[in-house]
């Protein structure tokens, strides 16, 4: 019971001390340039390049003109990114799906007798659909490098 109650605790003081961080650590992470996008206390959402952070005042450029806010005023933080992940998923799950599909359409005349037998259907949809999914990610991944995609940092 001491040890359930220890674990409380601790898990309660380590959410709370991150909790504590803010997005000071986030901002911290931020590379110049970085397209972001924030919900701030009294200014509502802000979205521009990040610029710079100085002392607790973060820089970024909203429509050619800098503006400041407070680190601690901001409430939540996007950061741009792009779709690579998703698109190369789907694209693997599609590719695949039609790759098995063609390979149990082409494995009869393949593994046919005339033509040795000397292969299963299993063999050919796997082989099929390993190679079309492969293909598929990779142009999924490059469509979703086109995509862009906002990502919450925080509260994270």
């Amino acid at each position: 019971m001491r040890a359930l109650a220890l674990a409380i605790v601790l898990t309660a003081a380590v959410t709370a001390r991150a909790e504590c961080q803010g997005p000071e650590r986030v901002v911290r992470e931020l590379e110049v340039g970085r397209r972001v996008r924030l919900d701030a206390a009294g200014l509502g959402r802000i979205e521009g390049r990040f610029l710079t952070l100085r002392g607790d005042l973060l820089a970024i450029d909203v429509e050619a003109q800098e503006r400041e806010i407070r680190v601690r005023e901001i409430q939540r933080l996007w950061v741009r990114g792009h779709s690579a992940k998703r698109g190369a998923v789907i694209g693997a799950l599609v590719g695949g799906a039609a790759g098995v599909l063609g390979g149990l359409l082409i494995a009869e005349v393949a593994c046919g007798p005339t033509d040795g037998g000397d292969c299963t259907t299993l063999e050919v949809a796997s082989v099929f659909g390993l190679v079309a999914g492969g293909g598929g990610a990779l142009l999924g991944a490059g469509i979703g490098l086109a995509i862009p995609s906002w990502k919450l940092r925080f509260p994270d």
